[in-house]
């Protein structure tokens, strides 16, 4: 129980030495009542991992333009030159004049191949970026299918146990009215409080289920699902409705 509580203060952001918040109860969550069997693909871009792997990818292209830029010279125009002070050679004669743009231009000639190696290596830098973004990506969109395909079937074995729950209690009823009736034994009752007591086991797990699919969902896209995503996307794909009634609370 201390674990728990101490995992609970993580995961809402508290230190560990403040007190946790209280402890909700399974009836007290709420869950959307409907939620798409699609979704677009643009909401798994706010997923942390995509835009890492965006900025990195971004990054990577950067430093391709970079290492071509320094392939090229970098030149100073001017209209300034120096003469030649070498013996023998007239320095008002164009053997005698040095522009100043003369060592500038040598010195990319001399690295071009170190040059060309650093441009490839940003290209294969920049290749395997693209991979893993690429692999980021298609892994974000199989997380979600995952968690959306968990939650239709959710929503399906929760409506099954909320039936199977309502007959049970219903059961119960009858076999308690038969027994003040003498119409049914002792044993009877029992069975039938055994046999409730189990279908309501099972739509509480059921209903847990739906719970820790739905926040695998929320993990999945990064973030959570927003009501305006869910109003678009249910405006363009077809809906999961996930709501149903506990046979005695009357709750989702």
């Amino acid at each position: 129980a201390e674990e728990q509580r101490t995992l609970i203060a993580v995961f809402t952001g508290r230190t560990t030495d403040r007190p946790a918040p209280p402890t909700p109860t399974l009836d007290a969550l709420r869950l959307p009542d409907t939620l798409p069997v699609q979704l677009p693909s643009e909401l798994v871009r706010q997923r942390p991992d995509i835009l890492s792997a965006e900025a990195a990818l971004q990054a990577a292209n950067a430093q391709i333009g970079i290492a071509a830029a320094n392939m090229l010279p970098r030149l100073t125009l001017t209209a300034s030159y120096g003469t030649a002070q070498t013996a023998g050679i007239d320095a008002f004669t164009p053997q005698g004049l040095i522009w100043s743009i003369a060592a500038g231009l040598t010195q990319p000639l001399f690295q071009g191949g170190r040059l060309a190696r650093q441009r490839d290596a940003a290209i294969a830098a920049r290749d395997a970026a693209a991979a893993r973004y690429r692999g980021t990506v298609l892994g974000a969109f199989k997380n979600v299918a995952d968690a959306l395909r968990a939650i239709e079937l959710d929503a399906e074995a929760l409506r099954a146990q909320n039936e199977a729950a309502h007959v049970a209690a219903q059961s119960l009823e009858i076999a308690r009215q038969q027994q003040r009736l003498g119409a049914a034994t002792t044993l009877e009752v029992l069975t039938a409080q055994q046999a409730n007591a189990r279908s309501r086991i099972a739509l509480i797990q059921a209903r847990a289920a739906r719970f820790s699919d739905t926040v695998a969902l929320y993990t999945a896209l990064g973030g959570g699902l927003s009501s305006l995503d869910v109003v678009q996307a249910n405006a363009s794909a077809p809906t999961l409705r996930l709501g149903t009634s506990h046979p005695d609370s009357g709750r989702p």
